[in-house]
């Protein structure tokens, strides 16, 4: 900054030096001439002899008249003085007068005592111009100089020209030489050193508007140089030859005062100030403009400046002018730089601090003040486009921040603490916010410590990191907090899944750990563990809910919950693939365990929960194992499922209308297949064991099945029968034909049977047909009261009230074959056993009517032991081949009708004697 200056006053000195050269040549020459001839003009021998001494120096010096006076005064008219080869010299006047001293003259020195120049000019020769044309440095030079006797210093009387157009006008003393002779004249190649010098220097600053500079004044001492220059405006025009970052730079009242000290031939700036009414500074994209600017260099090399009530302007933007106060102190010796601003961005007050090298600009910088929503618009310009619709303020956010400055003023390190009030980041608003920010350029990394987001009733603690050149990012968040409440963060996919979540008056506790990667979306998977109160899981109302989940643009994994209800658990996990396209789910797989009522399951699952509990009618909560997976409609093959059930119920309950007093079994559906395993139900006190399989579609599903059932109460298989035909929907059928009146007495109306029943039964049909199935198996009864078939009519009945009741049959105990044909039950063999008697029939047992069609032939005393069974076996043994029945009516009022009447029986009987 000081090395220009410098080296312009040396070039000053330099000329001023040749200058009082040729004032004392001219003087000189005058002398002699007053010598010689009483003040004649001086012999044109002498002249050139002088011409000639200068040209021993590479000096062209030339000059129209020397007059030398007698009193001491020479006079030198247009003297000049150049270079040889150059056209144009680079120093003339169109006067020099020097006195010199008379008592100097007799000692045989010349010491001049006054210089005076008139009309004096510098100039840089055309070949030493960088334009190529002779450019004046100095015009219209007024010099008149005295030396004082006391001290030897020259004292500027009065001085004034036009210094690179510039009115100049001088003031102060120079020092003098302490040598007793002149100082000798410098040479040729010292003279083209300072032309070149200079003409360097005026390369640099021609382009500077100078000539609109009112005018300077400068005071001269030996210690230094001090200039005074006044502007009404300085406006720094676009040129070629001028530095572009000044051009449109406006400068107003201009006042700058500066000292610049001599150090041998070197100039350097001291104390300065630059005062300023208004500045207007236009960089590319920017300009600054203040009123009050005064720039200070204080002793001990120390520069400041002060900007009162300026303006910063982005010129592209159209942002409005930002007023700013500045204050900036340099040390120059160790290149270090103070600076303080407060500016007014908007309607926020900011203050910006910078401590560090110049040099290097290396060093820190802090900044405080709030972005308000005012600032928010004026900064969001210089936001990258994608980021600028990020952040909406509705209230003030509170900014600290520190930045670390490497060499070259790169940001090595940036920390930022932020609080704000009211604000929309990404679509989602808060209450509250606030966070610890740190970007790490050379790591690539921008942080988020201490996050805090406070919306409604949710709070949340975490923290945030991304890559700045990849992207990639990871949010954690803690705390109480509402997923909807930050679905502006994600794509459709988030509202999905979370739509059906309804949390209650609290929100839940949860921990959110999101990966992603910023413009691709489809890249962000997040991990969610999250506890509830009560709140409603789709359709369900549940008291508490745990549950882990990773949910991304195509997925969402339930990795695990666990609900409740009441006394009921249900726990397990979940996995949906979802397919963007058609918005619809193309495959899931489960493994869930509960004990929740089974009106649970399609509240959970609308799609496959009704069809999972359709054939089950519940009285009491089952537990279920469900594990499995299924496809889809968004799937290749909707449809497909592959799932195992596991369900046992402790309490009565209905299959597909058929009541159980209890049930157990594994159910494993492969597609269209549903197999039943390990069947193990409760039917009418006993148990029934086994397997089924129901195939086919929607209403042409066949079940399959092999059963056995082991004692079973039969006046309540009776029981449970007539309840289930009375789910069933209407078949047509025909009436069951009135049985004819019992010859044997059978007894009228429902009667208990008693016994139980065992059954095995192997048939299939439609599902939903139960009378079109076909099948075989075998059936026993023990212990029941079958039938009483008196084998004398009325006579039996009175045989019997006098003790002789032998002639009445009772069956307690059956074994069957039988066949399952559609809506009747054929029993190939029948063996009804009594006390006394056995039974052998064939025949028909209607489902739907419980109508009976059977043939049997009757046995007597065939088991009956000792002396009675054997007199009354012989007596009625011929009995036995007539004993031939036809068993009609229903269950509740068998009739047993014999084959033969009375004639026949007694016509057998004789045939027999």
């Amino acid at each position: 900054m000081a090395s220009r200056p410098a080296r312009r006053f040396a070039r000053l000195r330099a000329l001023s030096r040749v200058t009082l050269w040729l004032g004392l040549v001219g003087a000189l020459a005058l002398q002699l001439r007053v010598l010689a001839d009483g003040g004649l003009r001086l012999p044109a021998f002498a002249q050139k002899a002088l011409s000639n001494r200068l040209a021993e120096k590479g000096l062209v010096f030339q000059a129209e008249t020397i007059w030398l006076d007698p009193r001491g005064r020479a006079l030198a008219l247009r003297p000049s003085i150049g270079l040889p080869g150059h056209q144009t010299p680079f120093a003339e006047a169109r006067a020099v007068a020097v006195r010199i001293s008379r008592r100097s003259l007799l000692g045989g020195r010349i010491e001049p005592v006054s210089v005076e120049l008139a009309g004096l000019s510098l100039t840089l020769p055309a070949i030493a111009s960088p334009t190529g044309a002779p450019q004046p440095l100095l015009t219209a030079g007024e010099f008149r100089l005295s030396r004082g006797p006391e001290n030897g210093l020259w004292r500027v009387d009065q001085a004034s020209a036009r210094i690179l157009s510039i009115p100049a006008a001088f003031t102060g003393t120079l020092p003098a030489d302490s040598s007793s002779g002149a100082r000798p004249l410098p040479g040729q190649d010292a003279m083209r050193e300072t032309m070149r010098q200079a003409a360097d220097a005026y390369r640099r600053i021609a382009a500077l508007p100078f000539d609109q500079i009112r005018v300077a004044r400068v005071n001269l001492s030996p210690e230094r140089l001090e200039l005074h220059a006044e502007a009404d405006r300085l406006e720094f025009p676009a040129r070629p030859e001028s530095p572009a970052a000044l051009a449109g730079t406006r400068l107003e009242q201009l006042d700058l005062r500066m000292a610049v000290p001599f150090s041998g031939a070197r100039l350097q700036i001291g104390d300065a100030t630059l005062s300023l009414r208004a500045a207007h500074l236009v960089a590319p994209a920017f300009s600054l403009r203040a009123d009050g600017v005064a720039l200070h260099a204080a002793a001990g090399d120390t520069r400041s400046a002060d900007l009162a009530l300026a303006s910063v302007q982005k010129n592209d933007l159209g942002v409005p002018a930002l007023p700013l106060v500045a204050a900036l102190r340099l040390d120059a010796a160790a290149s270090a730089l103070d600076a303080e601003v407060f500016l007014r961005a908007g309607d926020a007050p900011w203050r910006v601090r910078f401590s560090g090298s110049v040099e290097d600009q290396a060093g820190s910088i802090a900044a405080a003040g709030p972005l308000t929503p005012a600032l928010l618009e004026i900064a969001r310009p210089f936001l990258p486009e994608k980021a600028r619709p990020i952040l909406q303020l509705t209230d003030p956010l509170a900014i600290d921040a520190t930045a670390e400055l490497a060499p070259g003023g790169r940001p090595a390190r940036v920390v930022a603490r932020a609080a704000s009030g009211r604000a929309v980041a990404g679509h989602v608003p808060f209450d509250r916010a606030g966070a610890i920010l740190i970007y790490e350029p050379d790591a690539k990394r921008f942080r988020a410590e201490d996050l805090v987001l406070v919306q409604a009733d949710s709070r949340a603690d975490g923290r945030y990191e991304m890559n700045t050149e990849t992207l990639d990012y990871r949010f954690i968040l803690g705390g109480r907090l509402r997923p909807m409440a930050i679905e502006g963060w994600f794509s459709e996919w988030w509202d999905r899944f979370w739509a059906d979540f309804h949390f209650g008056v609290r929100p839940p506790e949860a921990e959110v750990d999101i990966h992603g990667m910023w413009r691709e979306p489809e890249r962000t998977t997040v991990y969610v563990q999250a506890a509830s109160g009560p709140m409603r899981l789709r359709a369900l109302d549940l008291d508490s809910l745990a549950l882990r989940v990773q949910v991304a643009a195509s997925a969402f994994d339930i990795l695990g919950f666990r609900a409740t209800r009441g006394p009921h658990v249900a726990d397990g996990s979940f996995n949906r693939l979802l397919n963007d396209r058609h918005d619809q789910w193309s495959a899931m797989s489960f493994d869930v365990r509960s004990d929740f009522p089974a009106s649970a399951l399609p509240a959970l699952f609308p799609n496959e929960g009704p069809e999972l509990i359709k054939p089950f009618a519940l009285t009491s909560a089952p537990r279920v194992r469900l594990v499995g997976e299924a496809l889809g409609p968004a799937s290749a093959m909707p449809g497909r499922e592959r799932y195992d059930l596991e369900l046992e119920v402790d309490a009565p309950l209905r299959y597909s209308g058929f009541p159980l007093d209890r049930l157990s079994l594994r159910l494993e559906r492969r597609d269209a297949t549903l197999r039943l395993r390990d069947i193990r139900a409760g039917f009418a006190s006993g148990l029934a064991q086994g397997e089924a399989t129901l195939d086919g579609q929607a209403a042409d599903r066949r079940l399959s099945f092999d059963l056995k059932l082991a004692e079973a109460d039969l006046d309540l298989v009776q029981t449970r029968w007539r309840e289930f035909q009375a789910t069933r929907p209407p078949q047509v059928a025909a009436s069951p034909a009135k049985p004819p009146a019992a010859t044997g007495g059978a007894t009228k109306g429902a009667k208990p049977l008693g016994g139980r029943l065992g059954l095995a039964l192997k048939a299939s049909g439609p599902l939903e047909s139960p009378f079109d199935y076909v099948g075989a198996g075998t059936a026993s009864i023990t212990g029941a009261d079958l039938a009483s078939i008196r084998m004398l009519g009325p006579l039996s009945s009175l045989l019997g009230e006098i003790g002789l009741g032998f002639t009445t049959i009772k069956l307690t105990e059956a074994d069957a074959r039988l066949a399952l044909d559609r809506d009747r039950l054929r029993f190939e063999t029948l063996r009804l056993k009594g006390p006394s008697a056995v039974v052998e029939a064939a025949g028909v047992f209607s489902l739907q009517s419980g109508g009976l069609d059977f043939k049997a032939k009757v046995r007597p005393f065939e088991q009956r032991n000792g002396i009675l069974g054997s007199t009354a076996g012989f007596v009625l043994a011929p009995l036995s081949s007539a004993l031939e029945v036809e068993l009609g009516g229903n269950l509740d009022e068998p009739a047993w009708i014999f084959a033969y009447g009375p004639k026949k029986l007694f016509r057998r009987i004789t045939e027999r004697f």
